[in-house]
């Protein structure tokens, strides 16, 4: 992403049934929370991170690994999520816990920066693997 501060983490993820954690580094203009990360991450709370750094790796998920991605505005000083029960917005469709009102949709940012890695990063999915752009 770019440079940034790590703010919170590394902490548990969710129930931490897959035994994974997350980071949540604020990069000036937003607040970007990576879960799903090895419990041994690179990087921990109050330390400066630059962009490109290595801050951790993808954690193993039953069935699957994946890096769970979340953006956030920086106006609000609430936590980024908290339980249904705690949260004056009740959700409609009964999940266990709520979002911040400034989360925000990752496309456009993580387009931007696929634009700017070396080719090797710089790849798309396909039906049948990955490949190049």
């Amino acid at each position: 992403m770019a440079d940034g501060e790590v703010i919170q983490g590394p902490t548990p993820f969710g129930n931490a049934a897959g035994n994974t954690h997350y980071l949540v580094i604020e990069h000036g203009h937003i607040i970007v929370r990576y879960g799903e990360l090895e419990i041994q991450t690179y990087v921990q709370s109050g330390q400066r991170v630059a962009g490109g750094q290595k801050i951790g790796r993808v954690g193993f998920q039953v069935g699957n690994s994946m890096l769970h991605l979340e953006m956030y505005g920086t106006r609000a000083r609430s936590p980024l999520s908290v339980s249904a029960q705690q949260s004056k917005r009740r959700a409609a469709d009964d999940v266990p816990y709520m979002r911040r009102m400034d989360l925000i949709d990752p496309t456009a940012t993580l387009d931007a920066a696929m634009a700017h890695m070396p080719n090797r990063y710089n790849q798309k999915p396909t039906k049948r693997g990955w490949c190049s752009y």
